[in-house]
């Protein structure tokens, strides 16, 4: 499955590339072409902008470190995943699924940063008190940020500006 977003302008050039280059076939292909199924509707594009798998695997690293007994660098090794899947996320995103659209590419990878700040990641001590403990307004906080990141950018998200 692409993870790319299809707008409707982007569709009907597909389409015209398929269609000779009259114009009434044009006018004909477009309204056969701008149905409801040729793009990508509220969702669709709620799936694409959740890098499920990046945090599949932030998930899982963490809980390897979370059980792993007393190790001494823990906090440097949670930056160290934390920034290599961030890094990594936009190139998977672009490469693996082809997505190319900048704006796609940046909405999914923070994405993946306030997953892993509802989850527990090393931002965790921007809100830890002087004796080390985590405030309860971070869980309250990612959550709701959680949920109206997720909910709002599908509606923001919008066709690129094709000249």
């Amino acid at each position: 499955m692409r993870r790319s977003i299809i707008y409707p302008k982007q569709k009907f050039i597909k389409q015209v590339a398929k269609i000779s280059a009259s114009e009434t076939t044009l006018k004909r292909g477009f309204s056969k072409a701008h149905s409801d199924k040729d793009f990508d509707g509220y969702k669709e594009k709620l799936v694409k902008l959740i890098p499920a798998e990046i945090v599949g695997a932030y998930l899982t690293l963490k809980s390897i470190l979370d059980t792993s007994p007393d190790i001494d660098s823990v906090t440097i090794i949670q930056w160290v995943i934390f920034a290599g899947l961030l890094v990594i996320t936009p190139i998977i995103y672009n490469r693996i699924y082809g997505v190319k659209e900048f704006k796609q590419l940046m909405v999914t990878t923070f994405a993946f940063i306030i997953w892993a700040f509802t989850i527990g990641s090393p931002l965790d001590l921007f809100f830890t008190d002087l004796s080390g403990e985590l405030s309860p307004l971070k869980g309250i906080i990612a959550s709701v940020l959680l949920v109206f990141y997720s909910l709002i950018t599908p509606l923001l998200l919008t066709p690129p500006n094709n000249k």
